[in-house]
């Protein structure tokens, strides 16, 4: 269905939604260094918005469109996670079943204890026979091992490669023709990163080979049969709409604890909303794809930009299609809500590195509040944000203004969890913060 609309896109949207959506964009790819940009807004199986920017090859100015192909990175997850609902459906792959003590949905649902083995000086035989860092189900991290050890158990039960099985059971019937593998076809991005003056090629990394990239990153793609996946996925022609709801519902630790992900998804509220999105980030390529669960608005952005956080913006073009219902946490980059202030955003994320680092700088902080801050205390804090890895996004939640005191609130996501960030400012000192990480 999407493949044919695309040169009416642009006429699904108002001329004024488009422009905010043009200069947003190209804003936001100046900023940050993108090189090239693809954009795709579907609902319902109809194409909204399908367009390109910049380029995807540098030496030969060749332009990004919507069919440029970018691999995907941890998209992949979402079309593994359906591959294990399709044969846990005929009775092969059981929720039931274990590997190594862990069971699918924990597997799944990213709660297996399993270090990555893409963490930093980890392979993939250190990390599959590293202790599990907590017991199965207690605690949410990320780790790309636990979608490797799901694309074997795949592969083991179905008597197929894992390719084989993704295009018998999801790219041939579906009709996803430039979701492959490997990247091929003309219209491949190249990936590039920036080095602090220009911008250089990337060459993939170990974990971006197929081979170890796997069922956890492995796929490419674009925005037109990205977004008609999600449409497929949603619609009942791929999955149950019972297991599209296990995969796109937040899963619980067995203390209760929601952990605002599901089968392959990040499970989040943007503006009111509710929505599952899944985000790539990979050696020279960046994206997200994400669905609205109440009103089928699907939006997916791919570039060839190194690991480049895009869920901001994805959330800031979100909001240009579907009005927030919630006008008071609206902050798109050009325009932040009056209750977000981009001074504190920018000190929330320079107080956290620091902490991260233990070299706190004291003259941010009240002197009350500094003198009740003991070093011990600060390297309990470095230590726990370590374990978690690196800052990669920064997310504005809530602020409230009482007698003259604010009161402003964060989520950190980093590569291996997240956590929430508290601060209490008094003339734009920090009086009061407190990071709650999980244990």
């Amino acid at each position: 269905m999407f493949a044919g609309a695309i040169l009416a896109a642009s006429l699904a949207l108002t001329p004024a939604q488009s422009k905010r959506i043009d200069a947003l964009v190209q804003q936001v790819m100046h900023a940050v260094h993108i090189p090239g940009l693809s954009l795709g807004i579907g609902r319902h199986g109809r194409l909204l918005f399908a367009r390109g920017y910049g380029v995807r090859d540098l030496a030969n100015g060749a332009p990004a469109d919507p069919r440029t192909i970018y691999r995907v990175g941890s998209i992949t997850k979402e079309f593994t996670a359906t591959l294990v609902e399709l044969e846990a459906e005929r009775g092969a792959l059981p929720f039931n079943a274990e590997i190594h003590g862990i069971t699918i949905p924990q597997l799944l649902g990213q709660t297996s204890g399993l270090v990555s083995y893409t963490d930093p000086g980890e392979t993939l035989d250190s990390a599959m026979n590293a202790p599990l860092r907590f017991t199965p189900g207690t605690q949410w991290e990320y780790s790309n091992s636990n979608y490797y050890l799901l694309g074997t158990a795949l592969e083991s039960v179905s008597h197929k490669t894992y390719p084989q099985l993704l295009q018998a059971l999801i790219l041939k019937p579906v009709h996803l023709p430039a979701t492959t593998y490997l990247p091929t076809g003309k219209d491949v991005a190249l990936g590039y990163a920036w080095n602090g003056t220009q911008l250089v090629p990337v060459e993939p990394g170990p974990n971006d080979a197929p081979s170890l990239a796997f069922a956890a990153s492995a796929l490419s793609s674009n925005v037109v049969d990205l977004l008609h996946w999600l449409f497929k996925l949603q619609d009942g022609a791929i999955v149950p709409s019972d297991s599209f709801e296990q995969m796109t519902n937040s899963w619980t630790l067995t203390d209760g604890t929601p952990t605002n992900y599901g089968f392959g998804f990040f499970i989040d509220d943007w503006y009111g909303w509710h929505i599952a999105h899944t985000t790539g980030l990979m050696d020279g390529y960046s994206g997200d794809a994400a669905i609205s669960l109440e009103d089928g608005l699907d939006l997916v952005v791919l570039t060839n930009a190194d690991k480049v956080s895009v869920v901001p913006l994805v959330k800031s073009l979100f909001a240009i299609v579907d009005p927030p219902k919630d006008r008071a946490l609206v902050a798109d980059l050009s325009h932040p809500a009056q209750n977000e202030d981009p001074a504190i955003t920018s000190l929330v994320k320079t107080v956290v590195r620091q902490l991260a680092r233990g070299t706190l700088d004291r003259s941010l902080l009240t002197p009350d509040f500094s003198a009740t801050l003991s070093d011990s205390a600060t390297s309990a804090d470095a230590a726990r944000l370590q374990g978690l890895g690196t800052l990669t996004l920064v997310e504005y939640l809530e602020a409230s203004h009482v007698a003259g005191e604010t009161s402003v609130k964060y989520r950190l996501t980093f590569d291996r969890g997240t956590a929430i960030v508290n601060l209490q400012l008094l003339a734009d000192k920090i009086d009061a913060l407190t990071i709650d990480l999980p244990r």
